[in-house]
This record gives structure tokens, sequence and C-alpha cells, in this order.
């Protein structure tokens, strides 16, 4: 066999270059027929920009109308009607009566009756004089009004004080209700002054004028141990 020349092997190689390049063209097409869809959604979008020739139409708004001035009141005159003076009325004429004749009597009214003075009232009676009012007694001497017996346990205790008893006396001198006005301070001492005053005491009664009437009295009663 006889070797290949070197023109042939040139083209050959020519040749495989050529299906080389061109297979690498079209793996590089359909490369990019598949990318394609990714690059457009890695694409920025597009803005379409179009510029207008007709200007906008501006609205014109009126300015606002002053409001018409508002018309004065006018003032209603109030016409007085006018005063008018009356004419002062003339003067009567006196006219002096002819004297009379001096043999005609001469009449006088009677004078006007006066009213009569009031009548004076009459005296009223003299007021009785107040009658004199006196108020009962325990301390006449003819009453021997015995003092309260001293209560051993106030004794020993050495309770002492004064208690003031209210008393109703009767018309005939007895004691009707016998009230403590003010505690001694102490029960013992006060119930001894109340019941010796009741049992035993006699009064003076009171008397208005010269009658005898019941009434109150306050009677001091004292328990003291230095008696």
């Amino acid at each position: 066999m006889q070797a290949p020349s070197f023109a042939q092997s040139r083209s050959d190689q020519t040749l495989g270059m050529v299906i080389v390049i061109g297979l690498h063209v079209l793996a590089g097409a359909g490369l990019l027929m598949l990318a394609q869809p990714v690059l457009q959604q890695m694409l920025p979008p597009t803005f379409q920009v179009r510029f207008l020739t007709e200007q906008p139409k501006l609205e014109t708004i009126a300015p606002p109308q002053p409001e018409p001035p508002k018309p004065l009141p006018v003032k209603q005159q109030v016409v007085q009607p006018r005063q008018v003076q009356p004419k002062p009325a003339p003067a009567p004429v006196i006219q002096a009566d002819a004297p009379a004749a001096p043999d005609a009597p001469v009449m006088t009214a009677p004078p006007a009756p006066k009213d009569m003075p009031p009548a004076a009232p009459a005296p009223s009676a003299a007021q009785p004089a107040q009658e004199a009012y006196q108020e009962p007694r325990h301390d006449a001497d003819y009453l021997r009004n015995p003092n309260p017996a001293y209560p051993r346990a106030s004794r020993s205790l050495g309770e002492e004080g004064t208690v003031r008893l209210r008393i109703e006396v009767s018309a005939e001198g007895k004691p009707l209700q016998v009230l403590i006005e003010k505690t001694s301070g102490f029960p013992r001492l006060d119930r001894a002054a109340q019941e010796t005053v009741a049992s035993s005491w006699r009064f003076t009664p009171a008397r208005k004028g010269q009658q005898a009437v019941a009434a109150w009295v306050i009677v001091p009663v004292t328990f003291s141990l230095n008696r």
C-alpha cells in the first residue's frame, strides 16, 4: 500500500475541523434554545416609554364671588305728635253784688255739725293683787324630822356625801313622791335618805295666799362621818 500524501492529510484535517465546529455550533444553538426561557426570566422587564404630544386640559376653577352686601336696617323714626298746650281760660269776671237794702234782714246759714268725739272707754276693774306663794318647808322645829340612819357598811367603808331629793308634798304636808335629783355617789346612802324621808318626814305645805296647795321641793340630805 502507498502512504497518503501530505495534501490529502491536510484536507482531511480541515474537513474534520469543519465537522467539529459545525457540531459545536449546533450544540450551542440547542443549548441557547433550551436556556432562552430562563434567560427571559432573569432579564429585567422592558418598559415602553411613550411621549404624549397632547397636553392635558386643566380645568379652570372660577374664584368664589363675594356675597353682595346686606342692606342696613332702616331705623324707623317715631314721629311724636306735637303737644299742643291748651290756652289758658280767661279769668272769670267777678261782678260785685248790688248792696243790700238797709231794711232787708241778713240770713246766715246754720253752722255744719262737727263730728262728735269718741266716747271714752269705761274704766276697767282693778286687777286683784297677785297672791304670795310660799314653798313647802321641812326644817320647822315642830316637825321634828329625824335624820336618816347612817348605814353601817357605808360608815365602815368611809362613804359620805350629799344626796338631793326631789319631793312632792301634798296640801296636808305629807310626802307623796320622793325622787333622787342628784346622787351622793353611793347607792346605800341614797336609799337610806329616800326611805327615811318617805316614811318619817312631814312638811309645812306650800301656800298660795292663805290656801295650802301641793307642790314640789328640793331637799339636800348630807351624810358626814365627822358628825
